[in-house]
């Protein structure tokens, strides 16, 4: 299920993103529970954000200044001010990436429930397959008693 959900990341141009490297999945097959564990901006990843029109001074209605922060430095960008062409600050090219996701929003990238759609049926095959060994091997059991 995590390999589906990476090639559905990969597919949609996201294939060095660090979500990639932090997805798991755990299948407790005796409760029935399928359990997804990834960074909490994959819900933003997933789903997209629909932009807030204009910012007037609510920053909360911003991104996260921690992650964007990473994602720079990460990537080793570099801004520049558009009418002097001189480099600006990290802090300062975070403030406005921040400002154009809240103006503009992003598109949603959807990779958990696509690959839940596909991969499902054969989580079910799966359980379906090891609940028929355990009977299977109950019966063996008993049968030697």
């Amino acid at each position: 299920m995590a390999d589906l959900m990476r090639f559905y990341l990969a597919s949609q141009g996201l294939e060095d993103s660090r979500i990639i490297d932090a997805i798991t999945v755990e299948v407790n097959t005796a409760q029935g529970m399928l359990s997804v564990v990834a960074p909490p901006y994959a819900t933003w990843v997933e789903s997209g954000r629909k932009p807030y029109g204009k910012i007037t001074g609510f920053v909360n209605t911003m991104p996260p200044n921690d992650v964007i922060f990473e994602w720079v430095k990460r990537k080793r960008i570099k801004g520049r001010n558009r009418k002097t062409g001189k480099f600006i600050t990290n802090a300062e090219l975070v403030w406005r990436i921040r400002r154009m996701i809240a103006r503009r929003g992003i598109p949603p990238r959807p990779f958990i429930l696509p690959a839940i759609d596909e991969g499902l049926p054969k989580i079910d095959e799966f359980v379906t397959l090891n609940w028929d060994i355990a009977i299977d091997n109950q019966i063996a059991l008993i049968a030697e008693r």
